[in-house]
């Protein structure tokens, strides 16, 4: 176990980002809109994620990775009495985690076997009068083996497997 924890190496990365927009932008449109006037207010948000772990024991290598993203747009319109009111809203959001092993061979080759899993979502709304959405859950395995046969040249052979489950709905009102 000793020597286990002396060829142990780890790695660690995290990043994330937001978007501002949401908040600068309807003020803005609000100053510059005249008293009177029909008011259209646009919302859009965004935010995205990433992190890796990273961790090494002998010739084994593992790579843990989850990244996703959020993406909102909210649109409407009302004010004067000929200004026919509508808003609009659409997100779409995606997440995914990868664990991936790999390891070197004494006679060169490189192994690796990546399992990923992941959520995938999309989102709308139209007013009161409809709305939707599609879902999407997903399982990806990837067994790939390489080898350089010379400098230059690299052979590459491997195998996908993926399962994929999809849950559409849309839903219209009465009124």
């Amino acid at each position: 176990c000793d020597r286990l924890l002396q060829h142990r190496m780890h790695k660690l990365a995290l990043a994330a980002r937001r978007s501002y927009i949401d908040v600068l932008l309807p003020p803005l449109l609000n100053a510059v809109r005249e008293p009177g006037q029909a008011s259209t207010s646009v919302s859009p948000y965004y935010w995205d994620y990433q992190g890796r772990y990273d961790l090494k024991l002998g010739r084994d290598q593992f790579e843990l990775v989850a990244f996703g993203s959020s993406d909102t747009l909210e649109l409407s319109q009302s004010g004067t009495e000929e200004t026919q009111p509508i808003s609009l809203d659409t997100h779409q959001s995606f997440h995914r985690l990868r664990l991936v092993w790999s390891r070197s061979t004494e006679s060169g080759w490189k192994l690796s076997l990546a399992p990923t899993v992941g959520l995938t979502r999309f989102n709308f709304r139209i007013g009161d009068l409809f709305k939707g959405g599609i879902t999407s859950n997903d399982l990806n395995v990837r067994g790939a083996a390489v080898k350089e046969l010379r400098q230059g040249l690299t052979f590459e052979t491997g195998i996908d497997v993926t399962l994929l489950r999809l849950a559409a709905a849309a839903e219209r009102s009465s009124e």
